[in-house]
C-alpha cells in the first residue's frame, strides 16, 4: 500500500510528464538497433520513454562492453549529459524493440514561469532512485564477471563519495577519540588524588563499562538494600555498578559518598560508550572508505554475546523506551572481526527500535527481546520485536538497496542497513531469515562457529 508521501510523489510525476512531454512536436521513434547517443557525443536533451527499450553500455579499458543502463517506458535517459557543463553523454544508448520518446530542451521550453531544472526535479529525484536499484540489480547479474564490477565500484559516484564522507569523519573521529583517552587519563589521576577511596567505582566503570546484565541488577539489588542500608534508588543503582562486596568494603563511609560513588561510576561508564562508540565509528568509517570492497581484517575469536552488548550500549538513545529483554545462551566464539558483528545487530536492533516507535502504532509495550543459542555447530542470534510487523509486499524484497520500512513524518532511509546485514552475514558463510509473528517481526542470524576467516 502507498504512503500519502508516495502518492503524492506519483501525482507529481504523472502531473509533470503530462505537461511537459506530450508535445507531438517533440516525439521521436526508433526502430531495434537505432542509436540514439554515443559516447562522448555531444547531448543536450532530456528523454522520457513513452514505449518500448533502451539499453546503455560503456566501452572499458579491456575492449570489453558494460552494461549501464536499461531504460523502458516511464524511465528517463539522458539526465547526467543535459544537466552537466558539458553535454556530452557518459554512454552509448541504443534501441532493443521499436521505441518511442518524448523530450525537452531548453531551447525551445514551454514554460516561461518556471526554470527547467525546478519544474523537472520530480521526475528527476524518481529516476536517480530508480537507476541506485538498476545499478544493484546489474552487479548481482555480472557477479561472476569481477573485473567489471570491480571497475564499475570503485568509479562509481557512490564510492567517490563515500570516500570523501569517510576521509572526513576520520579527521574528527581521531580528535574524539584521543581526547576520549586523554580525559579518561586526566579524570583517573585526579580522582587517584583527590578521592583515592572512591577510585575503584571511577575504574570500574571505565573498563568493564556497562556489563551487568538486567538479571544480574535484579538479583543483588536486595542484597545491597539490607547490607548497607540503603535507599531502594541508590540500591537499584549501585548493583548495576558490578562492584563486589570485596571492593565495597574498601570504601569508608559508604552510605555517605554513595552519591559520590555513583557518580564517578556513571563517569567512568560513560567513557566507556564513548570509547566503544568511537571504535565502533571508526569502523564504520574504514568500511565507507572501501565501499564495495570485500574480505575485511578477520581471524580473532569473537565472543556473540559481548558484542551483543556492545551494540546495545551503542544503541542506548535508539532503545529509550523500549523494553529490551537479553535471553543469551552459551554460544561459541565466532572467527570474525568484531566491528562487523557489532554493526550487523547494531542495524538489527535500530531497525526494531524504529519499527516499535513508529507513528500511529498503538501497543501495550515496546519490547526487544534478544535470544541467543547454538544449533547445529551454529550460533543462532534471533532479535523479536512487538512492533506493527512488515508489509507481505516488503518482506521478499527486504535486504534489498534502497528499500526501507519506514513510513511517516520525517523518517526517511536510504534502505542500507539491512542489505549491510546481509552482506556481513554471508561473508561468515551465514544466513538471515526475517518473518512476521503473532506480536512482531523475527530477524534470525545464523553464523557458523569458527567460520570468516
Amino acid at each position: 500500500m502507498l504512503t500519502m508521501f508516495e502518492q503524492d510523489s506519483d501525482a507529481r510525476i504523472e502531473a509533470t510528464i503530462a505537461r511537459y512531454f506530450t508535445d507531438a512536436d517533440r516525439t521521436i521513434h526508433l526502430d531495434p538497433g537505432n542509436i540514439l547517443m554515443v559516447e562522448g557525443q555531444h547531448n543536450d536533451r532530456l528523454f522520457y520513454v513513452r514505449s518500448g527499450c533502451l539499453m546503455g553500455h560503456i566501452e572499458t579499458a579491456a575492449g570489453l562492453r558494460a552494461t549501464t543502463l536499461r531504460a523502458s517506458a516511464g524511465d528517463v535517459v539522458g539526465v547526467q549529459s543535459f544537466f552537466s557543463g558539458s553535454h556530452r553523454s557518459a554512454q552509448s544508448i541504443m534501441a532493443v524493440e521499436p521505441t518511442e520518446l518524448s523530450w525537452v530542451d531548453r531551447a525551445t521550453w514551454p514554460d516561461d514561469e518556471v526554470s527547467i531544472e525546478r519544474a523537472l526535479m520530480p521526475v528527476i529525484v524518481y529516476e536517480l532512485l530508480r537507476r541506485q536499484t538498476m545499478v544493484a540489480e546489474l552487479a548481482e547479474q555480472h557477479l561472476d564477471e569481477q573485473e567489471q564490477i570491480e571497475r564499475l565500484e570503485r568509479f562509481s559516484f557512490l564510492g567517490q563519495l563515500a570516500a570523501g564522507v569517510a576521509h572526513e569523519l576520520n579527521n574528527a573521529l581521531t580528535v574524539l577519540v584521543r581526547g576520549t583517552e586523554w580525559i579518561g587519563e586526566a579524570i583517573s589521576d585526579r580522582v587517584a588524588k583527590d578521592q583515592s577511596m572512591l577510585r575503584e567505582a571511577y575504574e570500574k566503570g571505565r573498563t568493564e563499562g556497562r556489563h551487568v546484565s538486567t538479571a544480574e541488577a535484579r538479583q543483588r539489588l536486595s542484597d545491597l538494600k539490607s547490607k548497607h542500608h540503603l535507599v531502594y534508588a541508590q540500591a537499584r543503582k549501585l548493583s548495576q555498578t558490578g562492584l563486589s562486596d570485596e571492593q565495597l568494603s574498601g570504601i569508608k563511609h559508604l552510605k555517605k559518598n554513595i552519591d559520590t560513588l555513583l557518580e564517578l561510576w556513571e563517569l567512568g561508564a560513560t567513557l566507556n560508550d564513548m570509547q566503544l562508540a568511537s571504535e565502533q565509528a571508526e569502523h564504520v568509517v574504514n568500511s565507507m572508505k572501501n565501499l564495495g570492497a570485500r574480505g575485511s581484517k578477520r581471524g580473532e575469536p569473537i565472543d556473540i554475546n559481548d558484542s551483543i552488548g556492545v551494540a546495545l550500549r551503542i544503541m542506548q538513545n535508539a532503545t529509550k523506551g523500549v523494553q529490551v529483554v537479553e535471553e543469551l545462551g552459551d554460544v561459541s566464539p565466532v572467527e570474525g572481526n568484531r566491528g562487523e558483528l557489532v554493526q550487523v545487530w547494531s542495524n538489527l536492533i535500530k531497525n526494531a527500535a524504529e519499527a516499535l516507535n513508529t507513528a500511529g502504532q498503538i501497543r501495550p509495550e515496546k519490547r526487544i527481546t534478544i535470544t541467543t543459542t547454538m544449533r547445529n555447530n551454529n550460533a543462532v542470534v534471533t532479535i523479536d520485536d512487538t512492533g506493527p510487523g512488515i508489509a507481505e509486499d516488503v518482506l521478499p524484497r527486504i535486504f534489498e538497496p534502497s528499500v526501507t520500512t519506514k513510513k511517516t513524518g520525517l523518517s526517511f532511509g536510504l534502505g542500507l542497513g539491512l542489505s549491510i546485514v546481509l552482506r556481513h552475514v554471508t561473508d561468515y558463510g551465514g544466513t538471515v531469515d526475517v518473518s512476521n509473528t503473532d506480536h512482531g517481526a523475527r530477524f534470525t542470524v545464523t553464523i557458523p562457529t569458527g567460520a570468516g576467516s
